[in-house]
């Protein structure tokens, strides 16, 4: 018998299992249908505000595997220059401590 109630159970729990899985296909197909409305909805609407600048008429191309990164122009810091911003980077944040603490 508690078999038999099992069964009934699953049986009648399913389609509930299979409607809800079917809602949500449907809303996510619903909601990605409409992402390039949006996009041209006025901004109180739900649209993108003005100036925003307008799509590529194509999409950029990835980099090929085997490209190098360009060369930087800028070198790194110098054990000076290094020295120089940790110790900037120090008495600032001494002076934020300060300044939280009441202090002048």
């Amino acid at each position: 018998m508690r078999d038999l109630l099992h069964r009934d159970a699953l049986h009648h729990a399913m389609p509930r299992r299979v409607m809800r899985l079917i809602a949500v296909a449907a809303l996510a197909g619903a909601l990605a249908g409409c992402s390039s409305i949006l996009s041209e909805m006025p901004q109180a609407v739900g649209g993108l505000p003005e100036g925003v600048p307008d799509r590529p008429a194509t999409a950029p191309g990835f980099p090929s595997v085997n490209d190098l990164p360009r060369q930087r122009s800028d070198a790194p810091l110098t054990e000076a220059e290094r020295k120089k911003v940790v110790d900037d980077l120090a008495a600032a944040r001494a002076a934020a401590a300060r300044r939280a603490a009441g202090a002048p």
